[in-house]
């Protein structure tokens, strides 16, 4: 008979930033059951991430430390060679330790556009400056260049021209 589908319980920890302004957050397989262990675990994602657990018995939490924000996947692959692959993993920022705060307007007018000003609002971020940039679904390069914007004021920018509802 055929073993059980293999299913993964995972979770994640936000990006969060230290004093020294090192960032970390994690993505943690829980837990697998069903094929047939040992299982092999890969996360791959933003920057070239790349890392494999080998021979875990699915029972364990195992965690992989991630340091950058963006989408990673988890491929599970058991004794037998079966596997699953769960995309679309958000390891996130902004961490509530940033305080950021977000002002809208909207306009209803396509020619128009709305308008968001972010601002951090706090001394642990450090003194700047700090490049803004609105998620588009996929990760870009490391500022400066696009499409990342540098501050406008210390510590805020305004985004215009936003679609509204989108």
């Amino acid at each position: 008979s055929q073993p059980d589908p293999i299913v993964v319980n995972y979770s994640t920890v936000p990006i969060t930033c230290t004093a020294g302004g090192v960032s970390q957050g994690s993505v943690i397989v829980d837990s697998v059951t069903g094929g047939t262990a040992p299982y092999d675990y890969n996360v791959t994602g933003t920057n070239g991430y790349d890392v494999t657990e080998n021979n875990a018995s699915g029972s364990t939490s195992i965690s992989f430390d991630v340091v950058d924000f963006g989408l990673y996947q988890i491929n599970v692959v058991d004794a037998n060679g079966c596997s699953v692959l769960i995309q679309d993993v958000l390891v996130a920022s902004p961490p509530t330790d940033l305080d950021i705060v977000i002002n809208t307007t909207a306009d209803c007018d396509p020619t128009i556009g709305g308008e968001a000003i972010v601002t951090v609002n706090t001394t642990l971020a450090g003194s700047g400056p700090f490049y803004f940039a609105i998620y588009d679904g996929t990760i870009p390069p490391p500022p400066p260049g696009a499409p990342w914007q540098l501050e406008t004021s210390p510590g805020s920018i305004t985004f215009t021209g936003l679609t509204t509802g989108v």
